[in-house]
């Protein structure tokens, strides 16, 4: 489309440089398009070839602002590009930093679950082995002094640091007190493992492994006490199968002895260094 001089003028005052190279001012020009208008123009209305010099001032001038105008928008678009990239990297690494931290911190948490799994079994082995050993030695005289022995101060750890308290502090009355009321509850734990078989209720929520074997073990002496029922009522030999139940109640009742001591006991009685 070829503008007249009137209609480049008139443009020309209302600033509308669209118009005069003929383009839609909605449309997505390039300064490609304005350079290939500006040569198509000049083909035909150069002056050299007969055409107005003001037309093609005014064509030339709405060209170059042209340029000029779509040309920022280009380098705004670009460094609105760029921004956005450099957003989306940011956020990349972020959310990958994020994530290194996440397994960081589930590894630790991992880390020291096991560590906690590791000690509670450690403490659990030295109170089974106590609880087999502690009957031979449940206290033990230094001069004037009544302490728990070796392994009944491994099965009953927060009395033996109350007892330490008690020595400190040279209350030797209440400290034997506490030694044999540590005699007293051997002998009861002795008469009580021998015919019942320990109270597991709240234990799964407490220590799930622990009842997980003493559900094995409850299994095979429900088995073994059936058996022994049955050649019992049948005026058999049945040695051999009591011995059998009182080995499965041994060994449930040294497992069930392990169990760690509740923490809230340790405010209760204190620590000893």
């Amino acid at each position: 489309m070829v503008i007249s001089l009137a209609e480049a003028r008139a443009a020309a005052e209302r600033q509308d440089w669209w118009a005069i190279l003929g383009f839609d001012i909605f449309a997505n020009n390039g300064v490609k398009d304005v350079q290939k208008a500006r040569r198509a123009f000049m083909q035909r209305n150069h002056p050299d070839k007969g055409g107005s010099v003001e037309l093609c001032q005014i064509f030339n001038n709405a060209a170059d602002w042209l340029e000029k105008f779509l040309d920022v928008n280009r380098r705004q678009r670009q460094e609105e590009r760029e921004w956005r990239d450099e957003e989306e990297e940011w956020r990349a690494r972020e959310e990958e930093r994020r994530a290194r931290l996440e397994r960081a911190r589930a590894e630790e948490l991992e880390r020291e679950r096991r560590l906690h799994e590791e000690l509670v079994q450690q403490q659990r082995a030295q109170r089974t082995k106590a609880n087999f050993m502690m009957i031979e030695t449940v206290h033990q005289r230094t001069r004037n002094k009544i302490t728990l022995g070796e392994y009944a101060a491994k099965a009953f750890p927060m009395i033996h640091r109350r007892i330490c308290k008690l020595h400190q502090r040279r209350k030797a009355q209440q400290s034997r007190l506490l030694t044999y009321a540590v005699e007293t509850e051997i002998a009861a734990r002795r008469a009580n493992r021998e015919d019942r078989w320990p109270k597991t209720i709240g234990l799964e929520t407490r220590c799930p492994t622990l009842a997980a074997e003493l559900a094995v073990l409850k299994k095979a002496y429900d088995k073994a006490y059936q058996n022994l029922r049955y050649l019992r009522g049948r005026n058999k030999p049945h040695a051999h199968a009591l011995l059998a139940t009182r080995r499965l109640l041994s060994e449930a009742w040294m497992a069930y002895l392990a169990l760690p001591a509740p923490m809230r006991d340790v405010g209760r009685f204190g620590t000893c260094e």
